[in-house]
């Protein structure tokens, strides 16, 4: 699995309409996986590569053993439009590794 697989496959739960609460946070579950969407923000910003509107504030995504990785949803257009997801931009192998469990 690669870092934009991993934004995908988190893309995909977020869109699955099952948004649940566990511990006062909101978001999604995949197995041993949350997805706390309660850090995302109304409002847009422009993509640095490509100009196109990108979502605000921030997604963690907490595996049951404590491992925690969090990101700006500004990856969920990376992925989508090609652009590379690096290091600077998450925990690229921390967060394939934590997907992968999902």
């Amino acid at each position: 699995m690669t870092p934009e697989d991993a934004i995908r496959k988190i893309a995909a739960l977020c869109r699955s309409r099952s948004a649940i609460s566990e511990g006062g946070r909101s978001g999604y579950r995949s197995g041993r996986v949350f997805i706390d969407t309660s850090g995302l923000q109304r409002g847009v910003v422009p993509c640095p590569r490509c100009g196109a509107l990108m979502g605000m504030g921030s997604i963690t995504v907490c595996h049951d053993d404590g491992r925690t990785v969090r990101f700006n949803p500004r990856l969920f257009h990376y992925a989508e439009a090609g652009h590379p997801i690096t290091n600077r931009d998450v925990n690229c192998k921390l967060l394939v590794a934590i997907m992968s469990d999902a």
